[in-house]
């Protein structure tokens, strides 16, 4: 079971972030995720099933600028939460490989997903300012 999970988001414009998957200082980068808001909003979504002890088996596809597509996947079993993020290459054919990997307890889960959205506040609020 790994520790110290982290996801990391650098809003860019239209929409756009730099992602970070990091795990025991193991880092997973997504360049140029595209629709960011969204995703933040569907891992706070998550998030907050996971908190009131619903059962969680999701799949989420990320994008990035080239069209190239990420399956994230999200999987409470009892206390313990996986993560994973599958990408297909090119060399893989038709064959989905793990990117990223992670498994631990739900709470650190939730404290990275609630460090996450306010990451993206705290951005949204800083443009706001910035703009002004």
């Amino acid at each position: 079971m790994s520790k110290r999970f982290q996801l990391n988001i650098y809003f860019k414009r239209n929409n756009r972030a730099c992602m970070v998957f990091k795990r025991n200082g193991i880092l997973y980068r997504i360049n140029n995720l595209t629709e960011a808001k969204a995703f933040v909003q569907e891992m706070k979504d998550i998030s907050d099933s996971v908190g009131v002890g619903a059962e969680v088996n999701s799949y989420l596809e990320l994008k990035d600028h080239r069209a190239r597509t990420w399956v994230l996947e999200c999987v409470l079993e009892g206390y313990l939460m996986s993560v994973q993020l599958w990408f297909q290459s090119k060399s893989s054919g038709e064959h989905l490989d793990v990117r990223f990997s992670w498994k631990g307890a739900k709470e650190e889960f939730l404290t990275v997903v609630h460090a996450l959205s306010i990451a993206a506040n705290e951005d949204r609020v800083y443009r706001l300012h910035k703009e002004v």
